[in-house]
Order: structure tokens, then C-alpha cells, then sequence
């Protein structure tokens, strides 16, 4: 069973997509920081995080590059609500600093359950 680690600061967000999730067969573990995100992702198997870019203490953008630096191949799904202010795109950053898939927030449930398929395919588990 796929494991999805989902990171958000908004508990709402946290907990209407873990329900959502797990009426969808997937097992979830959830985390309102990085701090809190990287601490269950080295004590727990997790194969896909969905990681929120602005978050208090430790970001989205940081969270990304540490799980990407640990070498474990955790599959990273960026999302944010924030659009391009001049800068580049929150997401656009987040694909550079090693997200694997990036969504816009509202999150479609749909788009959501496609994505994760996808890197369930790309890792060679079966599907869910």
C-alpha cells in the first residue's frame, strides 16, 4: 500500500485530504511543517509526500530540497494557492528544486489521484 505523507500548515487542508486519501485505499501520515515532515519521513516508509510551499518554521521549498538531498528517491507533489508576483512561480521552484509534480491550490481530487498514479507508475509499484 502507497504511503502519502501530506504537509501543510492549514489543518483543514491536512485533514479533508487524508480522509479524501484514504477512502482512496492509500495509507497517510500527516505533518503541519518541514520540521515535522522530515522527522516522519526518516521514522516512517513514506513513497509520496504533498508538501505545501508556505509553511511556518521549515518551508515547502526547504522541505523539498532536504528530502531530495537524503538520497531515499521520496516522491514530492508541490502545492501552493500563491501565484507568480514577478519572481518566477512558488511551483516553477519547486519543480527546480526537485518536486517531482507540482499542483495549484485549489487542489482538483482528481488531478491529485492522477498524479500520484503517475509516480506510483514511474516507480514501478502497482497501482493502488
Amino acid at each position: 500500500m502507497t504511503t502519502i505523507l501530506i504537509v501543510d500548515d492549514d489543518k483543514l487542508v491536512r485533514e479533508s485530504m487524508k480522509a479524501f486519501l484514504e477512502q482512496n485505499g492509500f495509507s497517510t501520515e500527516t505533518a503541519c511543517n518541514g520540521d515535522e515532515a522530515l522527522q516522519i519521513a526518516t521514522d516512517h516508509m513514506v513513497d509520496v509526500a504533498v508538501i505545501d510551499i508556505y509553511m511556518p518554521q521549515k518551508d515547502g521549498l526547504e522541505t523539498i530540497m532536504a528530502m531530495k538531498k537524503d538520497g531515499r528517491g521520496l516522491r514530492i507533489i508541490a502545492t501552493t494557492g500563491a501565484q507568480d508576483t514577478g519572481g518566477g512561480s512558488p511551483l516553477d521552484w519547486a519543480t527546480r528544486l526537485g518536486a517531482n509534480r507540482v499542483l495549484q491550490k485549489p487542489i482538483d481530487p482528481a488531478s491529485l489521484l492522477r498524479m500520484i498514479a503517475e509516480l506510483e507508475a514511474e516507480s514501478g509499484e502497482p497501482p493502488n
